[in-house]
């Protein structure tokens, strides 16, 4: 599914139960780290929960590019 700019900020305020990933980019950088922390916010609570959350770099898919889709399909130990 495709988000458009004019839905992002709605579908960050609630997305669908059923979205397993989400892939947040754009021109303005400064915009997508504002998404991504509402995001994150409104999915885990708290984003500094390291059993809720993680965070990876370019760099780090780049060395391991099967890390992202097991990180994508992994369980939460705490659920939610």
């Amino acid at each position: 599914m495709k988000i458009s700019a004019g839905r992002a900020d709605a579908f960050v305020a609630a997305p669908p139960a059923n979205v397993r990933a989400i892939l947040i980019y754009g021109p303005d950088r400064g915009l997508v780290d504002e998404r991504v922390r509402k995001l994150v916010v409104t999915v885990a609570g708290n984003p500094n929960d390291p059993f809720r959350v993680m965070e990876m770099t370019g760099a780090d898919v780049a060395s391991d590019p099967a890390r992202l889709g097991d990180e994508a399909a992994a369980i939460s130990m705490t659920g939610g």
